[in-house]
C-alpha cells in the first residue's frame, strides 16, 4: 500500500483494495439491478442520496477494508462501516460541505474509491485549491472538519465509492498512526 499525504491532512492510501476485493467489488456493482439502487426508505431520509445506494453491511470484503482502514489509527472512539456502494451518475456532484457538520464528534471522513474510470468526479479541498481524482483501489481521509466537494462527473462511466466516518472523544481521539 502506498501512502501520500497531501497539505498535511489529506490521506491518500493506494492499492487498500486487492485485485480481488476490486474485482468482486465491481462485479457486485455491475451485476446489481438498477432498481436495486432505489431504496424508498432512503428517500425520506436523504432525499440527495436516494438512487445512489446499494446497502451492503453483511459485505465481508466491505467488512475487511473498514477493519483495515481502523488499523491505521492510533486511536478513536468509533467509526461507521463502509455500509453501502454509494454512485455518482454522469451530471451529478455534491456541494461544498464539511462531514462533521451537525455531528461534532467527525473527526475523519474516509472514502473508499472503487473505480476511476469515470470522466470528472474529482472531490475537491477549496481551502487548499486542491482537487485530486484517487486511483480505483485508493481510500482517502480527511479531516472532518475539511470542506471539500466532488465536482460533477462527465459523460461516461458512473463514479462508485464506499464513505465511513470515523468519531472522536475527548478521552478516545481519533488519531492516525
Amino acid at each position: 500500500m502506498f501512502h501520500k499525504i497531501h497539505y498535511d491532512s489529506i490521506h491518500e492510501f493506494q492499492d487498500f483494495l486487492s485485485d480481488d476485493e476490486h474485482d468482486y467489488l465491481l462485479n457486485k456493482i455491475n451485476n446489481y439491478s438498477e432498481e436495486g439502487w432505489w431504496d424508498k426508505d432512503f428517500e425520506e431520509m436523504s432525499p440527495n442520496w436516494y438512487g445512489r445506494n446499494i446497502w451492503s453491511t453483511e459485505d465481508v470484503v466491505l467488512q475487511n477494508a473498514h477493519q483495515r482502514m481502523l488499523n491505521l489509527f492510533k486511536s478513536y472512539d468509533y467509526a461507521t462501516p463502509f455500509a453501502a456502494l454509494s454512485r455518482y451518475r454522469p451530471g451529478e456532484s455534491m456541494g461544498e460541505h464539511e462531514d462533521e457538520i451537525g455531528v461534532k464528534t467527525i473527526q475523519y471522513g474516509a472514502v473508499l474509491y472503487i473505480n476511476d474510470d469515470y470522466l470528472g468526479g474529482e472531490i475537491c479541498y477549496p481551502s487548499f485549491n486542491f482537487c485530486i481524482k484517487p486511483k480505483a483501489r485508493s481510500l482517502v481521509l480527511h479531516p472532518g472538519n475539511l470542506t471539500h466537494s466532488v465536482k460533477p462527473v462527465l459523460d461516461g462511466p458512473t463514479r462508485y465509492m464506499s464513505t465511513s466516518f470515523v468519531h472522536g472523544s475527548d478521552e478516545k481521539p481519533a488519531i492516525l498512526k
